[in-house]
């Protein structure tokens, strides 16, 4: 297995694959090096991509407010969370 991880670092940094931080915390890579965005089942835990129209115009701003002070935006990331077919065609059998 460490040989697997050390493969993807050095993928890494060559550019061939994207690492990204999921929000349960677990590091992920994808093939897919442009900024994009996922969709997470809540359920499985199957990621897809999602090009989403609109969202690339959001622009990185400066944040405000008490609990933003002091933040830096380096990189925008959309992530939607929802149940997949898979699952919910299980849900509906069960």
């Amino acid at each position: 297995i460490a040989t697997l991880y050390q493969n993807l670092a050095k993928l890494t940094e060559a550019g061939l694959v994207a690492r990204f931080l999921g929000a349960d915390g677990v590091s992920r890579f994808d093939a897919t090096t442009e900024p994009h965005h996922h969709l997470v089942c809540e359920v499985c835990g199957r990621i897809v991509d999602v090009e989403a129209e609109g969202l690339e115009a959001l622009k990185p701003r400066p944040l405000h407010g008490d609990s933003l002070a002091g933040w830096q935006v380096r990189e925008k990331r959309v992530e939607f969370v929802g149940v997949c077919p898979a699952c919910q065609e299980k849900r509906a059998r069960a």
